[in-house]
């Protein structure tokens, strides 16, 4: 006998770790939650996953078997669809589509279909791969986005403010209004290139800046286009697909910044008036503080009043800075004179009574030396009235006095 030995581990090895792979891939093909037969090309069935044998049993009430002809587990609209695919797939071709399917146990649904070539070793078309998913309730999660859209379009197209929704990332518009629209010119777009004019994202956006800007962010801005000052009000909220946008919604306030301006124009005005007030005040003050300097220079000192008393009391309280009151004291030869008056009005009219009186009084004081207090009112009477007279005037100014003459002796 002749014996040949040969090391075939290596060859147990790769057959069993072949095995280990189809076990692995018969109990992905299992698990999988889509639908899955393998056709030939007649349309036979030559395997099937366990969704598959559910498919069947749920939407046809049947018992799947392999050499079964899938057109009976189609409806009569997807017989002709069914024929075309499979023929596809043995020319290589690939079919991938999404279809509302009516079964005559279940009720409508939508399923993502895909006919699918497969090949053997030497790369030879032998089967086409049927894989069915249902997207059933992704269907009905996309009308209602949609439904939602068209609720989110009537209500914002509605609305006279330019309104915008921003992606938060690339900055891209996904949706405006209508007025949106007409007030910018644009439906689409980056938001700054769009709505500031500018070529590159604004210097005072933060949404890059992992900042919480869920709290409203308002900004104002004058559009270089059409010359028209705005405002928006942005905050970042859930849209409809769930992503995180920004809604936005802008405001004309061109009126109130010309009113701003215009209040801003008045105050400056206003100011310089009040600075011109204000320089004229200070010289009338100090045109009224002179004249009181003037004034009480005409009145009699202190000093010179002490040497005609030595027991006396003198109330002089102007109401204003310049007094419409005065008094006077002298003494000629050895008579004393003494006299309180009050003018007719006060202040600087008042003023210019009481130096007339002061005057005309010290004159006439000096004039008559016969200490007789009478004969000195009526001159000084008479001298007030002819001089309001010399210039064409009925002029009732004048004031009230009270004359006393002392002996000293």
């Amino acid at each position: 006998y002749i014996t040949v030995v040969e090391d075939v581990t290596e060859q147990k090895k790769t057959q069993e770790n072949l095995s280990k792979s189809e076990s692995s891939l018969k109990a992905l093909f299992d698990s999988s939650p889509q639908a899955i037969f393998l056709l030939n090309r007649k349309g036979e069935i030559l395997k099937f996953n366990k969704e598959a044998k559910n498919y069947i049993a749920r939407n046809f009430n049947k018992e799947i078997k392999e050499k079964d002809d899938i057109i009976q587990y189609s409806t009569r609209k997807n017989t002709q669809i069914v024929r075309e695919n499979i023929v596809k797939a043995f020319k290589d071709v690939a079919s991938i589509f999404e279809r509302e399917m009516e079964f005559p146990y279940t009720e409508k649904r939508w399923y993502k279909i895909q006919y699918l070539p497969v090949h053997d070793n030497e790369q030879n078309t032998f089967g086409t791969l049927l894989s069915l998913t249902d997207i059933t309730f992704a269907k009905q999660a996309e009308l209602t986005i949609k439904k939602s859209e068209q609720i989110l379009n009537r209500v914002f197209n509605n609305m006279s403010a330019p309104i915008y929704v921003a992606d938060m990332q690339t900055y891209e518009l996904l949706f405006v209004n209508e007025t949106f629209t007409k007030t910018f010119g644009k439906k689409s777009g980056k938001c700054w290139s769009v709505i500031h004019n500018k070529t590159e994202k604004c210097s005072f956006c933060d949404r890059d800046q992992n900042k919480n800007i869920r709290n409203i962010k308002t900004w104002e801005f004058q559009n270089q286009t059409n010359q028209r000052w705005y405002q928006v009000s942005g905050s970042e909220v859930e849209w409809i697909d769930g992503k995180n946008v920004q809604l936005a919604v802008t405001t004309d306030i061109t009126n109130r910044k010309v009113l701003e301006e215009t209040l801003v124009h008045s105050k400056i005005q206003l100011q310089e008036k009040n600075e011109i007030i204000n320089l004229s005040n200070q010289h009338i003050t100090a045109s009224i503080n002179y004249a009181r300097t003037i004034q009480e220079s005409l009145l009699t000192s202190k000093d010179l009043i002490d040497t005609y008393f030595e027991e006396y009391f003198l109330f002089f309280k102007p109401k204003e800075t310049v007094s419409g009151d005065f008094y006077y004291i002298n003494k000629i030869n050895e008579y004393i004179i003494f006299a309180v008056a009050d003018c007719t009005g006060h202040g600087v009219a008042g003023g210019f009574l009481t130096m007339l009186g002061i005057t005309y009084l010290h004159e006439i004081v000096r004039t008559k030396k016969n200490g007789k207090p009478s004969e000195a009112l009526n001159i000084l009477r008479q001298r007030i009235k002819n001089i309001f007279r010399s210039f064409g005037t009925e002029n009732k100014n004048g004031l009230d006095i009270a004359l006393c003459v002392i002996n000293a002796n």
